[in-house]
């Protein structure tokens, strides 16, 4: 579709770019300061509190003019955007995400992470196009099979749901709930004997495991 191709277009990330961090100077007191609020930000005991350490990075360090500034400040908007996710903001989220593709385009992350976002507001068309794009330059990411999987669960692609959660399953055997999510899929598509087979098989495995029962 055309707002598919849009949105593709939108996610060109570029690994072969990412900074050469060896290249930070190792004796910058701002770049000490900025990695210790990193930390600190990443420790925080709550969500909220993670949130309000991700917008003081921001606010403390957007003016700086040093080789890491984009990396650091970059990163603490895909991080934010993370923090603003799972308090169920997801406008919000979304807007940092944003800004984290821009400042690193070379980072798989933010673009993974809003497509979660857009799966969670229902855009899911959206998130296809972001799990695609991250596919795109890391195919062996099982989480984003998966989740590509869940998107396409959610638009009762059923047969193509089958087929992308079995990637993540290859990739990672022990992903159980990508397992899990093959049996629903192949129970949602009509192969029920398939579903009840991979089913037994998960519960012989994962005995405790409840979203099978």
């Amino acid at each position: 579709s055309n707002l598919r191709a849009l949105a593709s277009s939108t996610y060109e990330i570029h690994p072969e770019d990412a900074p050469d961090q060896l290249k930070y100077d190792a004796k910058d007191q701002e770049l000490y300061e900025a990695s210790q609020a990193l930390q600190e930000a990443l420790n925080a005991p709550d969500v909220q509190t993670e949130e309000r350490l991700w917008t003081k990075v921001i606010n403390t360090y957007s003016s700086s003019n040093k080789n890491w500034t984009t990396d650091i400040v970059g990163r603490a908007y895909g991080n934010r955007g993370n923090s603003r996710s799972r308090q169920g903001k997801f406008e919000e989220a979304l807007g940092d995400y944003d800004v984290s593709i821009k400042m690193c385009p070379w980072a798989v992350d933010p673009v993974l992470n809003r497509g979660v976002a857009l799966e969670a507001t229902g855009r899911y068309e959206e998130a296809i196009a972001a799990y695609e794009a991250v596919l795109k330059v890391q195919p062996n990411d099982p989480a984003a099979w998966n989740n590509l999987g869940n998107a396409n669960m959610a638009l009762a692609r059923y047969a193509d749901a089958v087929e992308i959660y079995g990637k993540a399953v290859q990739l990672a055997p022990e992903f159980s709930f990508a397992q899990a999510n093959q049996a629903i899929a192949l129970y949602a598509s009509g192969n029920k004997n398939g579903a009840s087979r991979k089913f037994r098989t998960l519960l012989r495995r994962y005995p405790d495991f409840d979203d099978m029962r």
